[in-house]
């Protein structure tokens, strides 16, 4: 991708998922990045694996709770200390919390500050404190949620929903300096989704079908990661306030899903009809 060489990049929830791999990728394209996460053990885990695996290419780690303001200008410091000035933001670290009728006033709370004001204020801390016209490109993790109504995911589902438009607005707000997109992944083989299978192996998983999704199976984080680094790329620089779903056809297919692969109509299911 044009334009990733050289530069320097925050990926807020890094240390695992479609942070970690989007960190993988920036890193392979010679981008400098700054991981951030809230479990020290786990992120020195991560970062350990990226300065083995890309050795000549920096890469930091900044423990943190992202829905605390403070952490968000902490971390933008930081990552000026380290790299001068910074190029790309990835705003991914987001509070899963998926509750109806049973949330209280404090989950609502948790999944917005967690969530989308963590978001606005990285971004706006991303534009506050780099000397103005200073040109960059954002990309916020969103969700096939954001669109779909699904059971007992009032909280989520909102918290998706306003980054959204979130993304939008920010994008009209800093142009032409810089560009704010978002994707929107379905079901990613991520942590969440291996909790729900102990002792499966992904690979394991990965084979399982999914009628959900078209190509049958459940899309992987370095999936996301591409599409992250090229709405963060010069390849995209006529793309902002735009949304790119990661989603395998997921919103197009309706409630009765996809068939297996395979499975498709053949010519023999048009004969006699009209």
């Amino acid at each position: 991708m044009r334009g990733i060489s050289g530069k320097s990049a925050i990926i807020t929830g890094g240390t695992s998922g479609i942070g970690f791999a989007t960190a993988e990728r920036l890193l392979s394209d010679g981008c400098r990045v700054l991981i951030t996460g809230r479990n020290r053990e786990k992120g020195e885990r991560a970062l350990a694996r990226l300065k083995e695996e890309y050795p000549d290419t920096e890469s930091y780690l900044f423990i943190g709770d992202m829905g605390e303001e403070s952490v968000c200008i902490e971390l933008m410091k930081k990552a000026l200390e380290l790299f001068g000035s910074v190029d790309f933001l990835v705003n991914n670290a987001f509070a899963f919390t998926r509750l109806a009728w049973t949330a209280t006033r404090w989950h609502w709370e948790h999944v917005m500050e967690a969530g989308p004001i963590n978001y606005a204020t990285m971004i706006a801390q991303f534009y506050l404190q780099q000397p103005k016209g200073h040109r960059g490109a954002i990309v916020n993790v969103s969700s096939i949620s954001a669109f779909r109504a699904q059971p007992r995911s009032w909280t989520y589902n909102s918290a998706k929903g306003a980054v959204r438009q979130l993304t939008k607005c920010a994008a009209v707000d800093l142009a032409p300096y810089i560009r704010v997109n978002s994707i929107s992944p379905a079901d990613v083989m991520t942590d969440e989704v291996i909790k729900l299978h102990p002792g499966i192996p992904i690979e394991e998983l990965r084979k399982s079908k999914d009628p959900s999704h078209m190509s049958g199976v459940t899309i992987l984080p370095e999936e996301c990661a591409s599409a992250v680094v090229f709405l963060l790329s010069d390849d995209a620089a006529a793309i902002t306030a735009s949304d790119l779903p990661v989603d395998s056809g997921y919103m197009s297919t309706g409630p009765a899903g996809y068939p297996e692969p395979g499975l498709g109509p053949t010519l023999n299911d048009y004969v006699g009809t009209n």
